[in-house]
């Protein structure tokens, strides 16, 4: 078997922190493991970019969970359920998904927030941005070609982490976690 999407987890999970004391992820990424009989093969089984599958799944399972109110967290990597997820519990619901999650109000909000349809937006000369998520791979492509190249940029890159070197590589390697702030330059 190999891992199961995140939603098939919502239903063990929550039933793991039924008894109402502090559980961390550790214990959460075990018990869905042992739910499911998971080789160790598909427990270290990782993603394309390097983070491990099943650890991966649990963390959106957690956090659809605390977004409809059903589990809370302590403190960094420490939930437990809620008077909420004990009345779902209660209701004993043969399955959790995110339709079903739609139902309460904040994680309807929270995962159909409206996009805004004014497109991408207009840079003034001199304003700050951070990039995040797929666009730091296009700003750090397009910063490694002008790194080899005198390629002028529609931008400049004013602080990229701990030192500019470092911070422009984790760009241009496409780290989802990388960042930089940018200044639009006008045409």
């Amino acid at each position: 078997m190999a891992v199961p999407d995140f939603q098939s987890m919502m239903l063990p999970l929550l039933h793991l922190a039924q008894d109402g004391v502090e559980h961390d992820v550790d214990s959460a990424v075990d018990h869905i493991a042992a739910h499911f009989n998971l080789t160790p093969a598909e427990r270290d089984d990782a993603l394309p970019s390097g983070t491990n599958r099943l650890e991966n799944r649990v963390g959106w399972c957690r956090t659809h969970l605390k977004h409809a109110g059903l589990i809370e967290y302590v403190k960094r990597g420490i939930f437990k359920i809620t008077a909420r997820g004990q009345e779902v519990l209660a209701k004993n619901p043969k399955g959790i998904n995110l339709k079903f999650l739609d139902q309460f109000p904040e994680h309807f909000k929270w995962f159909h927030q409206a996009k805004s349809k004014a497109g991408p937006p207009k840079y003034a000369r001199g304003t700050n941005v951070c990039a995040s998520n797929g666009s730091e791979r296009k700003i750090g492509r397009r910063l490694a070609r002008a790194h080899q190249s005198d390629e002028p940029l529609p931008f400049r890159a004013t602080g990229c982490g701990p030192s500019s070197s470092h911070g422009l590589r984790r760009i241009a390697g496409g780290s989802r976690d990388g960042y930089a702030e940018i200044e639009r330059r006008g045409h």
